[in-house]
């Protein structure tokens, strides 16, 4: 009897088990999803459908149109410097003066000498004209005659020699003061005044920064697209290293004739206004040569293109809330566009809803709810 007491406790306490684990099953919360997983917090934006670009990118410095390294061409006294150092010039300003007085001295005796010959000349050409008259009536001779005649050259070929030594002479004088030859601006002094310097003595440089070339070094790969494209205006767009947000257009006119057999890249060459200095000669720069634009392009955010085994993908949200589920679409890349965006050559239509977040908890056909980044998630009712 206490045998068959102690078999109906035990039946009753498993059958009492059983019903406490069926009750806590279905007082479980039910979930949503495929596989019984929640739904996945996404957030997401639509693909656009906009003007894009075909490009190649460089990297490069920016060059001084123009770029003159001013020397003395005489010698002497260093007397003033007439320029702020780091000034913008204009071509003609007087930059330096040497000291000038013994060009000049110079200058006044070979005027003198010129003066001399040239009243010899006057002489020369009077008698030579009263011989002619004489010698008719042989009053005079032939070897006479002929050496009037010879002085006369002889005076023309002097006045012909103080011209040039006058022109030298001018010329030195000329170089004591030393101006611009170009539009820029210039560098700080390298003597200063008061010192004697000899011809060829470097004073300072002047560089032109407005317009200003942007020199770049192309791949052969990339250079092979740039031909394709050679026939047309190409633009190119500056920027600066340090900070991207300088920009400026410039115009593709130059490209080397030869690659080089060392670093494998061509050398080309824009040029830009730089009307207000924004880049400076030496800097360094990103540069972007637009080949052709592209019309009604596919474009998403870059951030929404994912990577896996087989290669770079999207998830595309497909349905309507609350049924909204997540498909793998599997994409062509073209290249990134303005506004972090890439181009989408195959696998996205305009206007498909693409996920931008939440990525870790998608899958094909995971349910997914699509929530405003700047909006917080609203906690359900009664918790």
């Amino acid at each position: 009897m206490k045998k068959h007491s102690l078999q109906y406790a035990s039946i009753f306490g498993l059958t009492a088990l059983g019903l406490s684990l069926i009750a806590c099953k279905e007082e479980q919360p039910k979930v949503s999803g495929k596989g019984g997983r929640p739904p996945a917090v996404i957030t997401a934006t639509p693909a656009v459908q906009k003007e894009g670009f075909m490009y190649v990118d460089a990297i490069g410095s920016c060059v001084a149109k123009e770029s003159v390294k001013i020397v003395s061409q005489v010698s002497g006294q260093l007397m003033n410097i007439c320029f702020s150092q780091g000034a913008d010039v204009k071509k003609g300003d007087v930059l330096f003066k040497i000291d000038a007085r013994s060009y000049q001295a110079v200058l006044d005796q070979k005027k003198s000498s010129l003066a001399m010959n040239q009243a010899k000349l006057a002489l020369n050409e009077a008698q030579l004209s009263r011989s002619i008259t004489l010698l008719q009536g042989q009053y005079v001779s032939q070897q006479d005659f002929d050496t009037y005649k010879a002085n006369v050259e002889v005076s023309k070929a002097n006045i012909l020699g103080d011209q040039g030594t006058i022109a030298q002479a001018q010329l030195d004088v000329d170089h004591c003061t030393v101006v611009s030859p170009i539009d820029g601006r210039t560098s700080r002094f390298f003597v200063d005044a008061g010192n004697v310097i000899a011809a060829d003595t470097a004073l300072t440089n002047v560089q032109c920064l407005s317009p200003m070339y942007a020199d770049c070094s192309l791949t052969e790969r990339d250079f092979t697209l740039l031909k394709q494209h050679m026939n047309g205006h190409l633009k190119m767009e500056i920027s600066s290293m340090v900070n991207p947000e300088k920009k400026a257009i410039a115009d593709l006119f130059f490209v080397d004739n030869q690659i080089s057999s060392t670093t494998g890249t061509i050398q080309v060459r824009a040029e830009m206004k730089n009307d207000d200095h924004l880049f400076w000669p030496g800097e360094s720069i990103n540069a972007r040569i637009f080949l052709k634009d592209i019309s009604d392009a596919v474009m998403v955010p870059a951030p929404s293109v994912q990577l896996n085994q087989k290669g770079r993908f999207v998830f595309v949200v497909k349905g309507d809330a609350p049924n909204q589920v997540a498909e793998i679409r599997p994409v062509v890349l073209g290249q990134l566009q303005e506004g972090n965006r890439v181009l989408i050559r195959e696998g996205v239509k305009p206007g498909e809803m693409v996920a931008t977040s939440g990525f870790v908890m998608l899958y094909p056909g995971a349910r997914v709810i699509i929530t405003d980044p700047s909006k917080p998630l609203e906690k359900p009712a009664g918790k």
